[in-house]
This record gives structure tokens, sequence and C-alpha cells, in this order.
């Protein structure tokens, strides 16, 4: 496993600056978070000259891109497929094997939600780029029996695991059959129990990280750990510390 950090770690600064911090951490890979009002990359931009992008994620020797986060739900789904071969185009110049998506914003899962993403799934397989569902809080795909459908209706459809929102180590024996197998990237920061501690200083929340690797260890995970500490206007700790916590809390698991 290879301990990877989001761009939204360092959301409100530049990518210039990102590329600075990522360097000063030792990292050398990371997640490009792709929306709207990011600093760092919109889906227009991403999706306009990807070769020209694909080179600029590039240019800093030693840290590259290795995964790509769509962080839009939209309600055009043709836009949606379009924004997402765009993407799925930029991931194969970066040759960066994976793109996640969003769920959509709904408690249960739909055969309409089924069809999107089905939808999504194949657009990023003509790229040869691989499609995971983030397991978002607030949506089905929190839910390991929701989850569990999406996996088995979506035969390639591979999860994008957010332990703040998806209770792994709580699962049935029988979700966690289906849904371990299909995990393909991992966001991780600490966190509580309560609705003001989506996020904590590494160390004061609940997050059982040795657990969780130990797990994913048991299931012949070898891919990312990114980490996934949000950088809001009015967090009440300073990330970037935070993020080198989690840096060395985490290879000091592996």
């Amino acid at each position: 496993m290879i301990v990877s950090c989001s761009t939204l770690c360092f959301a409100r600064h530049s990518l210039d600056k990102v590329f600075d911090f990522l360097a000063e951490l030792d990292f050398s890979r990371f997640e490009v978070v792709i929306h709207d009002h990011s600093l760092h990359l919109t889906p227009s931009a991403a999706c306009g000259d990807p070769q020209k992008v694909s080179s600029f994620l590039k240019q800093r020797p030693g840290i590259l891109p290795a995964s790509l986060f769509y962080r839009e739900a939209r309600k055009d789904l043709e836009r949606e497929l379009d924004e997402i071969k765009g993407l799925a185009l930029l991931a194969r110049h970066c040759q960066v094997p994976l793109i996640t998506v969003l769920p959509s914003p709904h408690p249960e899962i739909s055969a309409r939600e089924v069809d999107r993403l089905s939808q999504l799934f194949s657009a990023a397989s003509k790229e040869g780029i691989e499609l995971s569902v983030s397991t978002q809080g607030g949506t089905w795909a929190c839910v390991p029996d929701s989850l569990a459908i999406a996996c088995k209706a979506i035969k390639g459809l591979s999860v994008t695991m957010d332990p703040t929102h998806f209770p792994i180590l709580e699962m049935s024996a029988e979700s966690l059959d289906l849904v371990l197998p299909r995990i393909a990237h991992v966001h991780l920061r600490d966190s509580g129990k309560g609705p003001l501690q989506f996020q904590t200083k590494v160390g004061k929340g609940q997050v059982e990280h040795g657990r969780i690797l130990n797990l994913l260890e048991r299931a012949d995970y070898q891919r990312l750990l990114s980490i996934d500490i949000h950088d809001i206007p009015d967090s009440p700790f300073p990330v970037f510390p935070e993020v080198r916590k989690m840096k060395f809390l985490l290879e000091s698991l592996l």
C-alpha cells in the first residue's frame, strides 16, 4: 500500500503551492480532486485539453497523480457522461488507473442510479479506466446493503471507501465478502461520532486505522491510502501538521 494525499488537503492554495507541500511532506503520489469551484482543476478545464493538463500535473519529478476524484453529481446525465469521457482521457494521459465518482444524493439506491453508474462505468471503461463510487455520507453508498446491491448489479464497479462514512468494521460477513474485493481506493482522516466531528485532529477521533489496514491487508489490498483531511475555512485546526501526522501514522502501520 502507498500513502498518497488528496488535493482537498490544501484546497485553499494554488496547485503550484500544493506541489510544494507534497514535496515538503515527501509524498510521491497524489489524488486530483476535480469540481466546479476548485482552485486547482474544474471539470471544464480538465476536459478542455487533457494532454496539456496531464503535463502540468506531472511537472514535478517524483510526485505523480495517481487517482482522480470527480466530485460532482450532475442532474444532467449527458453532461456528466461528457465530463467522465474527458476525465477518462485525462486519466489515460496521466497513466492514472481510476476515477472516483459521487453517488447520487439519495438515501436509497434505485434502478435509475444503477443505470447512471452503468453508463459512467461504460464511458470510463472505453479508455481503459476503472470507475469507483465513493461511500459518501448521507447517501445510499454509505449503507453496506445498498452498496452490495450496486456491486452485484454492475460487475466491474469499484468502491472508494471512506471509513468516516462507511462502517466497514461493523459490516456483516456476507456484505464484507462482496464489498471488500471491490475496494480500489481509500480516503482516510480521523473523525468522531458527533455531527460536528467529520474530521478531528489525528489521534483524537475514533477511526481505528490499524484494524482497517489489517482488514485491507488480509484482502490483499495493494493500492492507495489517500489522506483526505479537508482544508475548509472554518477548520478548528491547521491542516498541514495533521496531514504530516496522518502520513507518519499510516506509514508506521504498514
